[in-house]
C-alpha cells in the first residue's frame, strides 16, 4: 500500500493550497448536496473553501467556511422548492420553460438582495484563486470570477441541454441529442426529431432574447461591486468559463461528444452503504420474497396526487407478496393498507436500503440521483415521472432494459401489479440492471478523485481556455454551417485475453506510436498477436508477444509517396487533391494484403482472439476480421479523426471549426478557410461514397474471404460498430474539439522516460557553449532526396550557427558538412530532446515529433511535407512555441531568420514550458488510460453503450435534411398561399 500511495503522488502534480469560492445561492437541497461532498474534499485536501450558500453545515470542518446567505427558518418558510403541482405532468415545453423562468425570478428576487449575500458581493476583503457556481438558472453567478480575477467552474446538477450547449461551444445537433424539456431519448422518430429541432431553435432564441436580458439585470441590479462597470458580456463570461463539471455518467445517461473542458463526474454524492438500523435491517432479510422500496423524492408528494392514482397505488401495493419500504412525505395519516406489508416513513436512508440485495425494485420518480443510486446498486425500476429531467431519465432506463416508464395519468391497480410482476420475474430486468452497475462502476478514477483532479488543473494552470474549442467565438449562423498506480486499486481486473492487433501497414511512425502499447498489454498477462511490418528484435522479444511479419521484401517507400500521392507531397499543395488521393493510396496499402502471412491468418480456422485491434487509415477492409473471429473492435487512429472517418463514428465535424488535418488551417477559421475546410469536408465525406468507399468494398471482398464472409454485413455497418477509437491526439497538441465517449485521446503514448545518451553523443551536446538544434525530417523524408538548392540552404545556414546541430540523416553521396553538425542515420530522438542543452528542434512537423517535442519544452521551426503536418505547425504557430516555413518558398534568409528568433525571444521557450506543463499534467499516463480502456472492452464484451444513437441515423436525418426539407416545403406552400391570396383580392379589387 505505501509503494501504491508514493506512485500515487509521483504521478499525480503537486497543487498548492488554494482559496477556493463555492458560490451556490440556489436554495434547492438536492443540487447543493449532491455536490458537498466534492467540497468538504477539497477541504480535506488542504484547499481553503469558502461556500456561500443556504446549507451551513452542522459540525465544523477544517478549512472550510459557512458564509449563510439566509438563515434556515427563512429558507423553509419562503424560499423552498414548494410541493409540485400534479398538473406539471402535462405541462407542454412552453409552459415548462415558463415555470423555470418563474423559478429563476422568485430566486433572484428573493435570495440576491439578502445582507449576508450583498456584503459579501461588496466586500473588498476576500480572494479567491478559483470560483465554483452552479449555472442552473443563475447564469449570473459567472460575474464572481470577474469581482475576484479568478477563473471559474461551472457545475451542472443534470445533463447538460442543447440551449446551454452554445455557451461552451458543445455541438448543438437536435437529430439525436438530449433535451428534458422535450422528454426525449436520443432514440428520436421523424416527428420526435421535428419536434425537438423546432423546439430547440425556439428555446435558442427565446433564450438568448428574453432569458438572458433577464439574467443580465439581475447581475446589474444586484452584483455592483468594485469595477463592476468593465465586467464584460454575460455571454463572453460564460464563454471564457474553464470547467464544466456534469453530474451524469454514459451509463446512466446518453453518449455524447464532450469537449476535454466539459468532464462527467456522475456519481460523485455516492457514498460507501451503512448497516441499516436493526430494526429496518430485520424487516428487510425477513422478506421472504424480497422487498420493494418507493420514493418520490422530496418535492412530490404522494397524497397530492389524484385520488384515483392514489387508490391505484395503495390498493396494488396492498396485494403484493414482498415487503414494501414507502417514504411517505406527507403529514398526517398514512394509506390504510391492508395487507399490513408496508412500513410508511417521512425519510429512509435510501442509498443503503438499495444496497440491500433483499431489495428486489424501487418504484421512484426518476430524480437523477435517484436513477444513479439504482443503477449503482443494480435495482430494477419502475419509474413514473413528473418534472424536469425525470421522463428523459425514465425512458433511458426503459431504453436500457432494466427498467419500466408509467406515466401517473395511466396507472391502475392492474397495470401497476403487471409491470411489477413483469420486471420481477422476467430475468433480463436484473441482468441488465447489473451490466449496467458494473459499468457504471468501471471507472478510471473515481468521479470524486475524477472532479478534484480537474479542479486542481484549472488551479495548476492559472485556468482552462485550452480546453475550450474555438467554437464559443462563432455565432449562430457560423456554428451552423452546412493517477496511474493509485488508480489500478479502483480498476477491474480483465483476465488475460487473446488479442489481436492487425497493423500491416509499413509505415514506421504508425506502429511505432502505438507499440508501447501492444508491449504493455502483453506485460500485463494478455497474449497478443501482432501482423506488422516491423517485428521485434531478438534482443527486445517478450513474453506472450507473438510477431506475425508482414513486412514487403522490397517496400518502394518514399518513392511511392512522391508518385502515386501527389497531394501529400510538397510540390502539389492543391488541398482537393489530397481527396482524389485517398483512392490512390489505399490501392497501394492494399498491395500488403497479398502477403503469404496474411492469407495464412484470414483463412485460418485455427485462431481465435477475444479482441481485434485494428488501424483504419486508408484500410477500412480491416474491420472485417471482428466478424470473422467474432470480436469486439478496437480502431487505432494514427492522428485527429478526419471528416470522412468522423461519420462513422459519429463524432461531430462541424467543418465551421473542426479542421480537416490536409487543409493546414487551425480551429481559428476566417470565411475563406471555413469555405476550403467545408469543400473538402463535403467531398471527403459524400464524394468519397461513390469513389473511395467502392474500392475499399472491393479490396475487402477479394482478400477477406474466410468461412462464413458471404454473411458479413456491410462494411459501413461493421465501421459503425467498432466498441472503440483511440486516437494519437491531444488537445494541448492539436485541436480542442467534442468527442464521444468512445473516442479516447492517447496522444503521447509513445513517449517514455529519457535515457541517457551514449557517451559519445552526450560529450558533444554538453560542450555545445552555446546550446544544440535537432535538425530530424522523420522516417519518410529524406535529405539526399531533396532538391539541391533546398539541401545547400539548410547546410549553409546550419554552418553560419554558433550552436552545434545534430542532423538525422544518411547522404547518399559526397557532401561537405558544415565543421558543427553531425550527422546519423539513425538518433535516440527522444534523448536527445529530453537534454537540458538542446535548444530547439527543426521538424518536418510529424505528429510523433511534435509531441516529444511539446513534451520536452522544446520550441520548434517547421517546415511540412505532406499529411497533417501542416496542420501540426500551424497549432505550433498558434500555440506560440514555434515558426512555420513552407517548403516551397524556403530561403537561407527565412530559415536563420526563423532560428534566430527563437533562439534569442524568451517568449518562444517559455510558451514551449507552458504547454509542456499542459501536456504532463493528465490523471493518467497514456499508456495506462489506452490498456484500461481495452481491458474495458474485454471485460464487457464490446463497448456499444459508448456509441451514440445518432450512429443509426443516416446523413439526412443527422443533419436535420429532412426537417430541412419539411419546413422549406411548408414555407413554399405558406407562400405560394399568399400570393394566390393576394392576387384574387387584388383582382377582385381591380374589378
Amino acid at each position: 500500500m505505501f509503494y501504491v500511495l508514493y506512485a500515487f503522488f509521483a504521478v499525480i502534480p503537486f497543487t498548492d493550497a488554494a482559496n477556493v469560492l463555492v458560490f451556490w445561492p440556489l436554495p434547492i437541497p438536492s443540487h447543493f448536496h449532491g455536490f458537498e461532498p466534492l467540497f468538504t474534499e477539497l477541504a480535506t485536501r488542504g484547499h481553503n473553501v469558502t461556500v456561500v450558500s443556504h446549507f451551513p453545515k452542522s459540525k465544523p470542518v477544517a478549512n472550510y467556511t459557512d458564509i449563510a446567505i439566509i438563515d434556515q427558518q427563512m429558507l423553509d418558510e419562503s424560499l423552498t422548492m414548494p410541493v409540485i403541482p400534479m398538473d406539471i405532468i402535462n405541462y407542454n415545453v412552453f409552459q415548462v420553460l415558463r415555470a423555470g423562468w418563474k423559478i429563476n425570478k422568485r430566486y433572484a428576487e428573493k435570495v440576491l438582495p439578502a445582507k449576508n449575500l450583498q456584503d459579501f458581493v461588496l466586500s473588498e476583503s476576500y480572494s479567491f484563486d478559483l470560483v465554483l457556481i452552479e449555472s442552473f438558472y443563475q447564469e449570473y453567478t459567472v460575474t464572481m470570477g470577474h469581482k475576484f480575477g479568478a477563473p471559474v467552474v461551472c457545475i451542472t446538477s443534470t445533463l447538460i441541454q442543447p440551449t446551454n450547449s452554445h455557451w461552451i461551444g458543445l455541438p448543438t445537433t437536435f437529430s439525436y441529442l438530449l433535451d428534458v424539456r422535450t422528454r426525449s431519448s436520443d432514440r428520436k422518430t421523424f416527428h420526435e426529431r421535428l419536434k425537438s429541432t423546432m423546439i430547440g431553435f425556439i428555446q435558442v432564441y427565446l433564450e438568448r432574447f428574453l432569458y438572458v436580458p433577464a439574467q443580465t439585470g439581475y447581475m446589474d441590479k444586484y452584483f455592483r461591486y468594485k469595477n463592476h462597470e468593465s465586467r464584460p458580456s454575460i455571454g463572453v463570461m460564460l464563454a471564457n468559463v474553464s470547467l464544466t463539471l456534469v453530474n451524469g455518467d454514459v451509463s446512466v445517461g446518453a453518449p455524447r461528444p464532450y469537449l476535454p473542458g466539459v468532464v462527467e463526474i456522475g456519481g460523485l454524492h455516492l457514498p460507501v452503504p451503512k448497516r441499516l438500523p436493526d430494526s429496518l435491517r430485520r424487516y428487510v432479510e425477513s422478506a421472504v420474497d424480497g422487498v420493494i422500496f418507493i420514493s418520490f423524492g422530496t418535492y412530490v408528494h404522494p397524497c397530492k396526487f389524484p385520488k384515483r392514482s392514489l387508490d391505484a397505488f395503495v390498493s396494488a401495493v396492498g396485494k403484493l407478496k414482498q415487503k414494501v419500504l414507502w417514504r411517505w412525505g406527507c403529514d398526517g395519516e398514512t394509506p390504510n393498507v391492508p395487507a399490513k406489508n408496508v412500513i410508511f416513513n417521512k425519510w429512509f436512508p435510501q442509498f443503503d436500503i438499495l444496497s440491500h440485495p433483499n431489495v428486489k425494485l424501487f418504484i421512484t420518480h426518476g430524480g437523477l440521483h435517484s436513477v444513479e443510486e439504482s443503477t449503482y446498486n443494480a435495482v430494477p425500476m419502475v419509474g413514473v415521472p413528473f418534472f424536469a429531467d425525470q421522463f428523459t431519465n425514465i425512458k433511458l432506463v426503459e431504453q436500457k432494459g432494466y427498467g419500466r416508464l408509467m406515466d401517473l395519468g395511466d396507472v391502475t391497480q392492474r397495470s401497476l401489479l403487471a409491470v411489477i410482476d413483469e420486471i420481477l420475474t422476467d430475468p433480463r430486468y436484473k441482468e441488465n440492471a447489473i451490466a449496467f452497475s458494473k459499468i457504471y462502476k468501471d471507472s478510471l478514477l473515481k468521479p470524486m478523485d475524477r472532479a478534484v483532479y480537474w479542479i486542481e488543473y484549472v488551479l495548476r494552470n492559472g485556468g482552462a481556455s485550452h480546453l475550450k474549442s474555438h467554437a464559443i467565438h462563432l455565432n449562430s449562423i457560423q456554428a451552423f454551417r452546412l493517477l496511474a498506480a493509485v488508480a489500478a486499486l479502483f480498476v477491474p481486473f480483465a483476465a488475460g485475453a487473446n488479442i489481436l492487433a492487425f497493423v500491416p501497414m509499413p509505415m514506421k511512425s504508425h506502429f511505432g506510436g502505438f507499440r508501447p502499447m501492444f508491449e504493455e498489454l502483453a506485460r500485463r498477462g494478455h497474449n497478443i498477436t501482432v501482423v506488422s511490418s516491423f517485428p521485434s528484435t531478438a534482443g527486445g522479444r517478450i513474453a506472450n508477444y507473438t510477431d506475425v511479419d508482414v513486412s514487403p521484401p522490397k517496400f518502394p517507400g518514399r518513392v511511392l509517396f512522391a508518385i502515386i500521392i501527389p497531394g501529400l507531397y510538397p510540390y502539389n499543395t492543391n488541398f482537393l487533391i489530397t481527396v482524389v488521393s485517398k483512392w490512390s493510396f489505399a490501392n497501394m496499402l492494399s498491395r500488403v494484403m497479398d502477403h503469404p502471412n496474411i492469407k495464412e491468418l484470414i483463412r485460418s480456422e485455427a485462431n481465435s482472439f477475444d479482441l481485434v485491434m485494428v488501424e483504419s487509415f486508408f484500410q477500412e477492409y480491416t474491420v472485417a476480421l471482428g466478424h470473422k473471429f467474432n470480436a469486439p473492435v478496437v480502431n487505432l487512429a494514427p492522428a485527429m479523426i478526419w471528416a470522412s472517418i468522423s461519420k462513422w463514428l459519429h463524432v461531430p465535424a462541424t467543418f465551421a471549426y473542426v479542421p480537416d488535418c490536409c487543409v493546414g488551417t487551425t480551429d481559428h477559421m476566417g470565411f475563406v478557410e471555413r469555405v476550403k475546410n467545408t469543400v473538402t469536408g463535403v467531398l471527403e465525406t459524400y464524394v468519397e461514397d461513390y469513389l473511395y468507399v467502392p474500392k475499399i468494398k472491393e479490396i475487402m471482398n477479394r482478400h477477406f474471404r474466410y468461412g462464413g464472409w458471404e454473411s458479413r454485413p456491410a462494411l459501413e455497418q461493421m465501421l459503425g460498430d467498432v466498441s472503440l477509437t483511440l486516437m494519437n491526439a491531444h488537445h494541448v497538441v492539436g485541436v480542442c474539439r467534442p468527442y464521444p465517449p468512445g473516442v479516447i485521446e492517447v496522444g503521447g503514448m509513445h513517449i517514455r522516460e529519457p535515457k541517457p545518451l551514449p557517451p559519445d553523443l552526450l560529450d558533444y551536446v554538453e560542450s555545445a557553449s552555446h546550446g544544440v538544434v535537432y535538425f530530424s525530417f522523420g522516417s519518410l523524408v529524406n535529405l539526399s532526396s531533396l532538391p539541391e538548392t533546398k539541401l545547400n540552404i539548410f547546410l549553409r545556414v546550419i554552418g553560419e550557427l554558433k550552436q552545434k546541430v545534430i542532423m538525422k540523416w544518411s547522404p547518399g553521396k559526397s557532401v561537405k558538412l558544415p565543421a558543427n553538425l553531425r550527422i546519423g542515420s539513425w538518433l535516440p530522438q527522444m534523448d536527445i530532446l529530453a537534454h537540458p542543452n538542446v535548444k530547439l528542434f527543426v521538424t518536418h512537423g510529424g505528429l510523433n515529433s511534435i509531441e516529444e517535442a511539446v513534451y520536452n519544452a522544446k520550441p520548434v521551426v517547421g517546415i511540412p511535407f505532406f499529411a497533417d503536418q501542416l496542420s501540426n505547425l500551424k497549432y505550433v504557430e498558434k500555440n506560440g512555441f514555434g515558426k512555420m516555413l513552407p517548403f516551397s518558398n524556403l530561403t537561407a534568409i527565412s530559415f536563420r531568420n526563423a532560428i534566430e528568433d527563437i533562439l534569442t525571444d524568451p517568449k518562444f521557450e517559455e510558451m514551449a514550458a507552458v504547454r509542456s506543463r499542459m501536456f504532463r499534467d493528465q490523471p493518467m499516463k497514456p499508456l495506462d488510460r489506452a490498456v484500461y480502456w481495452i481491458e474495458y472492452v474485454v471485460r464487457h464484451g464490446g463497448a456499444k453503450h459508448l456509441k451514440s444513437d445518432s450512429i443509426g441515423l443516416n446523413d439526412a436525418q443527422y443533419f436535420l435534411l429532412d426537417f430541412t426539407a419539411v419546413m422549406a416545403s411548408l414555407a413554399a406552400v405558406f407562400s405560394w398561399l399568399c400570393y394566390w391570396s393576394a392576387a384574387r383580392i387584388s383582382s377582385k379589387c381591380i374589378k
